[in-house]
């Protein structure tokens, strides 16, 4: 009996801890996977970061920390802009 029990909670653990930030991260960037411009990548991130916010208890924080990853790939565009046309 608590060999299932512990087995259980290991099951549950692996749930959690694995396939469900998995999941999440799919959802969450599904929607930048399956645009093929990059010109719509930026709006779809904002999009993006909205649903993936909508899962959580506290939408606005998870909405801001979403959007980190847009200021990040704002900085990292800006550099392949200048490396391009220098």
């Amino acid at each position: 009996m608590l060999v299932f029990r512990i087995l259980f909670l290991l099951i549950l653990l692996y749930r959690v801890c694995v396939l469900v930030p998995i999941g999440e991260e799919f959802l969450y960037r599904g929607l930048l996977l399956m645009v093929p411009s990059h010109r719509i990548r930026y709006v779809m991130l904002i999009i993006s970061s909205i649903i993936f916010a909508s899962i959580h208890s506290n939408p606005y924080e998870t909405i801001w920390r979403s959007l980190e990853s847009y200021g990040n790939l704002l900085v990292k565009g800006t550099f392949q802009i200048r490396k391009h046309f220098s």
